[in-house]
């Protein structure tokens, strides 16, 4: 009996969870962090910032997006989340803001035609377009390189930057850099955490940046 009313009240609070973060979502309570990728370089320029969506939970208290993001997928609300960001971004650029940021795109939303389209439209609205990098993780370009390329080359025309995150965690990882071609590639962190102590990972690192460096590709380190 014990255990049935420990596993009642855990489903409770599951579903209050639940609950609570589809609320959010759908009435556009998320809320933007933002933090700086910069140049290794003495004047430490700031290439951009990148966007990071934020809940607060049932206490008020803010959450990462480790804590939330799994019940967006189960709730098959990433397309609502990706098109709150990019609202929010779009506004904050064309408020007069001089910095540059990256929003990173889901899977979801990069497969569905109908957010494509939306997507494109709002973009036309944004007055220094080329303040806005997309970011789309390795995993999402390797299951879609053909629909990706197209995208990509959207981006282009409009002069907004884009770049794959998550970069080296794949064997098949060099083949597409010539095809799509990003502007910029984040060496994923599991690749940078032990770089001054595993030769191994300071090869294979190595021969990701040579890789895109000879393509014009920057080539910025995750964590």
């Amino acid at each position: 009996l014990a255990v049935n009313i420990v596993l009642d009240d855990q489903s409770k609070d599951q579903e209050s969870w639940h609950q609570h973060v589809a609320d959010t979502i759908n009435n556009d309570g998320i809320f933007l962090q933002a933090q700086p990728v910069k140049a290794i370089s003495d004047s430490g320029e700031v290439i951009h910032h990148e966007l990071y969506a934020r809940i607060y939970d049932q206490q008020e208290q803010p959450c990462m997006a480790g804590e939330f993001i799994s019940v967006v997928k189960q709730l098959n609300l990433m397309i609502a989340l990706d098109k709150t960001v990019i609202s929010k971004v779009i506004m904050r650029l064309n408020n007069n803001d001089n910095d540059s940021y990256c929003v990173n795109l889901s899977n979801d939303a990069l497969r569905d035609a109908e957010f494509s389209d939306w997507f494109f439209e709002q973009l036309n609205s944004l007055k220094h377009p080329q303040q806005l990098h997309i970011e789309i993780n390795e995993s999402s370009v390797l299951n879609n390189i053909q629909s990706i390329n197209t995208f990509r080359e959207k981006l282009k025309q409009m002069n907004i930057r884009f770049g794959v995150g998550n970069f080296g965690i794949h064997p098949a990882g060099f083949s597409y850099l010539y095809t799509v071609h990003p502007d910029y590639i984040k060496v994923d962190g599991s690749l940078i955490r032990e770089l001054d102590n595993n030769p191994e990972d300071r090869f294979f690192v190595r021969s990701l940046i040579t890789a895109a460096h000879s393509l014009d590709i920057h080539a910025y380190a995750e964590h």
